[in-house]
C-alpha cells in the first residue's frame, strides 16, 4: 500500500516538473517566434506577412521567378514586366555570378510607415546564401510594403557595406 502511495507521489511530482518545463519553453504571452520578430507590424497583419515572406524566399530559392514576381512591390519592379524580371534573374543567377538565397530567417523589423494600407517596413535577418559551391549565413534584408490590401516585397538581398564585403550574420 505504501509503495503505491510513493509511486503516486512520484507521478504527481513528474507531472508538476513537466508542467514547469513547459511554462519556461513557451513564451509567457503566447506569441510565436514570428510574432515576436514582427512586433513593429500591426498584430492583425503579422501572420499574413510571415506567410508571404516564406513564399518569397521559397520562390527565390527554387528560382521560380514568375511566381516570385507576383509577390514583388511595384516599388521594386519599377514598371518592369514579368518577362523582363524573369529574364534578368535567369541571366543573373543561372548564367551569371549571382549568389542564390537559400533561406531567410527574420530577426528584426524597422517600421518606416506603419499604415496597414500603405505601410513600409524593412526586415533584417540572416540569409543562407549559396556562394560558389558552399552555403554561408550572411546579414540580409528585405523590404515589405502594404499594397492593394496585401504584402509585397523587394527580393531578399545580402547587405553589403561600402567596402564591398558581405557581413556574416550577427
Amino acid at each position: 500500500m505504501q509503495f503505491k502511495f510513493v509511486l503516486h507521489q512520484i507521478r504527481i511530482q513528474a507531472i508538476i516538473y513537466l508542467f514547469l518545463i513547459f511554462l519556461f519553453l513557451v513564451p509567457a504571452d503566447g506569441q510565436t517566434k514570428d510574432e515576436e520578430v514582427f512586433t513593429q507590424v500591426p498584430v492583425s497583419l503579422r501572420s499574413r506577412l510571415a506567410e508571404r515572406l516564406k513564399l518569397l524566399t521559397k520562390y527565390q530559392r527554387t528560382q521560380h521567378w514568375e511566381k516570385q514576381y507576383k509577390l514583388l512591390s511595384v516599388l521594386f519592379t519599377q514598371g518592369n514586366s514579368k518577362e523582363e524580371f524573369v529574364k534578368l534573374n535567369r541571366d543573373w543567377y543561372v548564367k551569371g555570378s549571382g549568389n542564390l538565397i537559400l533561406d531567410f530567417i527574420p530577426k528584426s523589423v524597422v517600421a518606416h510607415n506603419e499604415s496597414s494600407d500603405y505601410g513600409e517596413w524593412t526586415i533584417y535577418g540572416c540569409a543562407k546564401v549559396r556562394e560558389k559551391k558552399r552555403a554561408v549565413w550572411l546579414y540580409a534584408s528585405v523590404d515589405a510594403h502594404r499594397e492593394k490590401g496585401d504584402w509585397f516585397f523587394s527580393q531578399v538581398g545580402v547587405i553589403t557595406p561600402i567596402d564591398g564585403k558581405a557581413s556574416p550574420c550577427p
